[in-house]
């Protein structure tokens, strides 16, 4: 389900022309990647669970591939 903040990048992308729409989509994807590593981090720094932190940290090795 998407945020507010979400729903408004959709909305953007259906009002968009072409190129408007690659620029946005890509900017889109790159800070939903940025915001997606900072909460790795986060969760590398206190998590506590020894299955959960060996998956970020192999999501955040693919995360920073991108």
């Amino acid at each position: 389900m998407l945020d507010a903040e979400g729903k408004t990048s959709v909305e953007k992308l259906k009002a968009a022309s072409a190129a408007e729409f690659d620029k946005a989509y890509v900017s889109a994807q790159l800070d939903g990647h940025k915001k997606l590593l900072t909460i790795q981090e986060d969760y590398l720094k206190g998590g506590q669970n020894r299955e959960h932190l060996s998956v970020t940290k192999l999501a955040r090795g693919d995360q920073r591939a991108y």
